[in-house]
């Protein structure tokens, strides 16, 4: 609780200036924390004016807008709206509206000094080193995240297993839960699968990337693009094995193509 010292910077100069009774009193007297903010909140304004009341009350909203108790909320709308004789459910809605507001600031502050963070090598450490798969990839994944109209047909001829670099692959898996669930891609929802450095990297990603003239054009470009690239790496790979090895892995890749025919 907080007591109002009226002419004094202290409880000593108080207890000099008045005697131990009146500051006693004062204790007894001692306001809430939050009856002491809206108490500030009319200093220096005009409560016989409708333009100072106007000021005070919304003042007053902010600082209910900072409370955790829906009840204490209730409660200081009731007695505000008794002594200016405005409408308690205006008031609470206009906290509410306060809230919100708060609560996107906070939001754009917080993903604000995420995206100025990590470099994106650090996120996808593959990056350096397969440059152009890299950009077919987070060209698919982009270009579905502002056209999910396109996901159906997109996610019939690329699973997340043919995305070459493993971020890629966990990005695009995740945003195809997402849609397959029938819900609108929101980056709050990657929240418990990635790293603040890694929402941070797929908000610039999504910040920076054009918008396509033909999304459908620029998928299908981007889908040969991953495709070739996966192809040479399979050939830079072959190129290593054994012959053993090499037979286990034709077999391998052709077991895959007659599943996914059949699928189709």
């Amino acid at each position: 609780r907080i007591i109002r010292l009226p002419d004094c910077k202290d409880p000593d100069e108080y207890v000099r200036k008045h005697g131990g009774g009146k500051f006693a009193a004062l204790i007894d007297g001692a306001i809430s924390d939050i009856e002491y903010k809206l108490y500030m909140a009319a200093k220096d304004v005009d409560l016989d004016a409708d333009d100072g009341r106007l000021q005070y009350l919304k003042k007053a909203c902010e600082v209910l807008a900072e409370l955790d108790d829906p009840i204490a909320v209730d409660l200081y709308a009731s007695r505000l709206s008794g002594k200016y004789n405005v409408s308690k459910q205006v008031l609470l809605s206009n906290t509410r509206e306060m809230v919100e507001k708060r609560k996107k600031q906070r939001y754009k502050k917080e993903l604000g000094e995420i995206v100025l963070q990590p470099k994106s090598d650090s996120v996808n450490p593959q990056k350096q080193q397969l440059r152009r798969a890299v950009a077919a990839e987070e060209t698919v994944i982009s270009v579905l995240i502002k056209h999910p109209d396109l996901f159906e047909s997109t996610y019939s001829s690329l699973k997340p297993e043919d995305m070459i670099t493993d971020f890629s692959r966990r990005l695009y898996s995740r945003v195809a839960d997402i849609l397959l669930s029938g819900a609108s891609f929101d980056l709050i929802l990657l929240g418990e699968d990635f790293t603040p450095d890694e929402v941070g990297y797929i908000s610039r990603l999504l910040t920076v990337s054009a918008q396509p003239i033909e999304p459908k054009r620029t998928i299908s470009d981007a889908l040969s693009v991953i495709f070739n690239e996966k192809e040479k790496l399979s050939r830079a790979s072959a190129e290593d094995m054994t012959d053993e090895e090499w037979a286990a892995e034709m077999l391998r890749q052709a077991k895959n193509k007659k599943a996914k025919n059949m699928g189709e």
